[in-house]
């Protein structure tokens, strides 16, 4: 078996990325046993690295302890409304700041990630391209705002925050309907419109809820989501 692990890199971050890649992609199912031995064997490694990059994906809340044994994270409507009504005060306020303060460059930028959105959905690009990107959109946005604090404790929950973004994805036309919704909220953004790029931004996390209730098969009110 070929060696998973590059030599140039701590072994433990590069167990860390393939760990988190698999819980993404799906391949380590949700609610799944996660045994530190079978991924020694599989890297080739000591327990060691792997309990350290299991530790960061603990810390992450991708990966969770039940009766001493791991498990890959499951969501439930408890999570999903909680990370989202956060995401909601968040992007809210940014969205807001964004289109009241941000640059003709920054607006460029913002319009450019679209863009590039577009060509990778032409291409037929992976999802793991077109949610980077998409990440970017909100990244800009969310920076801008340049409060250490908020950028801080948006960052205590991001894998998470991704962990979403994964599963919202699935559909054969849920890129073009996130791609839409963005541009939607970019168009108010640059007719300085803050009241409507700020309600859009709400109105996009709204429909992002909607959508992983209906692929998670969770039935549940969103009435009091954001």
């Amino acid at each position: 078996m070929t060696n998973l692990l590059e030599k140039n890199e701590p072994y433990y971050l590069k167990i860390y990325s393939i760990i988190k890649e698999k819980i993404f992609n799906g391949t380590f199912q949700p609610g799944e046993k996660i045994i530190e031995s079978q991924l020694s064997k599989e890297f080739k490694v000591s327990k060691s690295p792997v309990r350290e990059a299991i530790r960061i994906l603990e810390n992450e809340g991708l990966i969770v302890v039940k009766n001493t044994r791991l498990y890959v994270y499951e969501a439930s409507v408890k999570d999903i409304k909680e990370v989202y009504a956060f995401r909601a005060a968040i992007e809210s306020y940014t969205t807001r700041y964004f289109t009241e303060f941000a640059t003709d460059k920054d607006i460029e930028d913002l319009k450019n990630s679209l863009v590039q959105v577009e060509k990778l959905i032409e291409q037929e690009a992976s999802n793991a391209s077109i949610i980077e990107e998409n990440i970017k959109f909100h990244r800009i946005i969310l920076n801008k705002s340049g409060n250490e604090i908020l950028i801080r404790h948006y960052k205590i929950i991001n894998a998470l925050i991704n962990y979403y973004r994964n599963k919202n994805i699935s559909g054969d036309q849920r890129p073009n309907e996130i791609l839409k919704q963005h541009r939607e909220i970019f168009n108010f953004i640059n007719k300085r419109d803050s009241d409507n790029a700020e309600k859009r931004m709400i109105k996009h996390l709204k429909q992002d809820v909607e959508h992983l209730f209906e692929i998670l098969d969770i039935d549940s009110s969103i009435d009091t989501i954001i």
